[in-house]
């Protein structure tokens, strides 16, 4: 059983770190950008709407930037952007269609945020099991269970706000050479951990069977 604890101990930090690479690093970048979007405005007295990380594609598949230099070698550089964020100046009139899709970024933004905070509380709720029983509480079993399915909520729901993302940049800005292109929308990643999760979860299930019976002929 004490290997069985291990694996779950290594299972939850590889996630863990996973959550801090893929949401928290994102989370400070972004705040950090936002300050510095709220200085400009500050500073230059006027309205901005910022989008950050938006996929792009160019309208023509021919289209190179030259706009780089290699400040090591004082020579330009032929560079095709996959995605960057997009700070807009003067912002047009928001239709009744903005409208909507800005209170629904709002609304599936906070969810993300509530659910996401609902993991932390599981997962030391299994390490504090882990470190004082010498048995695999079945408890866990259901702990982890609900992580998967958490991770999985947060890919649909990840995926509807970065479709949002899109719509709404479709809307108030239409770049020279470059289309926002939906082929990230579908946080394939996040469906892939849960998945994962849970497949984990069903051989620990099996494991700890097992082990009961055995328990149970001795």
């Amino acid at each position: 059983m004490g290997r069985l604890n291990n694996l779950c101990v290594v299972l939850l930090v590889v996630f863990l770190a996973n959550v801090y690479q893929g949401a928290v690093l994102p989370f400070i970048h972004g705040v950090r950008y936002g300050l510095a979007v709220s200085d400009f405005q500050m500073d230059n007295g006027r309205e901005t709407k910022f989008f950050e990380h938006l996929d792009v594609v160019p309208k023509d598949e021919n289209y190179m930037d030259y706009s780089e230099y290699n400040l090591l070698t004082g020579q330009g550089l032929l560079t095709r952007p996959v995605g960057f964020s997009v700070l807009v100046n003067n912002v047009p009139e928001k239709t009744i269609w903005v409208e909507i899709l800005d209170v629904l970024d709002f609304i599936l933004s906070t969810v993300i945020l509530v659910i996401c905070l609902w993991i932390p509380f599981l997962v030391i709720r299994i390490l504090r099991s882990l470190k004082y029983s010498r048995e695999f509480e079945r408890k866990n079993l259901e702990r982890i269970n609900r992580i998967g399915l958490i991770v999985l909520a947060i890919g649909v729901v990840g995926s509807i706000l970065r479709l949002v993302h899109v719509l709404i940049a479709g809307q108030v800005i239409e770049l020279t050479h470059y289309a926002f292109s939906f082929s990230n929308v579908p946080d394939f990643n996040s469906f892939l951990i849960g998945v994962v999760i849970l497949v984990m979860n069903e051989v620990l299930k099996i494991s700890v069977a097992m082990s009961e019976g055995q328990r149970a002929v001795w």
